[in-house]
């Protein structure tokens, strides 16, 4: 395994011990047998191996042909999170697991996942537009095209609609995604 070998590469067989464990450390250093991926990367640095997502997929693959979620799967395991962690940090309820698994629903009303986005991995560009906030909702002003890419991008379920006030397209919408603006345009 790839991620075996750059371990082996940076760390001695007695700090991989250390770090792992002796019976889990002797695995690894042997290679006999595959060690569940966020146990390693909960104890050991990965960030410092430049691990990438695609050995990481190669070395993982039947555990993370399950997510929808690669890249957030890959985020949370090179950065050292259980999803249990992220759950329990953020006082989320239990729903992460099913956003991995089947998709992240950025239109979701999950108390507090808003914050847990930067941990997930999750980049929200939002400099083409000019942002509104109101308590129920957030809008989106800017160009048409960037607009419907922007709601394609994060399957946003309302329809754009044109503001003659403000000659301009807008895009309103709710949810999780609206609350990581706000959060962000307020902090």
């Amino acid at each position: 395994m790839i991620l075996y070998d750059k371990i082996k590469a940076k760390y001695s067989k007695d700090e991989i011990k250390k770090f792992l464990g002796g019976p889990t450390g002797r695995k690894l250093w042997r290679e006999d047998d595959k060690i569940y991926p966020t146990y390693i990367s909960s104890r050991i640095n990965l960030l410092e191996l430049n691990y990438t997502m695609e050995e990481f997929i190669q070395d993982y693959k039947k555990i993370i042909d399950k997510y929808l979620e690669k890249e957030m799967y890959y985020q949370l395991f090179i950065n050292g999170f259980k999803i249990n962690d992220i759950r329990t940090k953020f006082n989320l309820e239990t729903q992460l697991y099913a956003y991995l698994l089947r998709g992240f629903d950025y239109n979701g009303v999950t108390r507090n996942m808003h914050l847990a986005f930067d941990s997930l991995g999750i980049v929200v560009d939002i400099s083409p537009f000019t942002v509104d906030l109101y308590k129920t909702h957030i809008e989106l002003f800017g160009q048409k095209e960037d607009l419907e890419k922007f709601k394609d991008r994060y399957g946003i379920k309302w329809e754009l609609w044109y503001e003659p006030y403000r000659k301009s397209w807008h895009l309103a919408f709710n949810g999780c995604l609206a609350e990581y603006i706000r959060s962000k345009k307020a902090g």
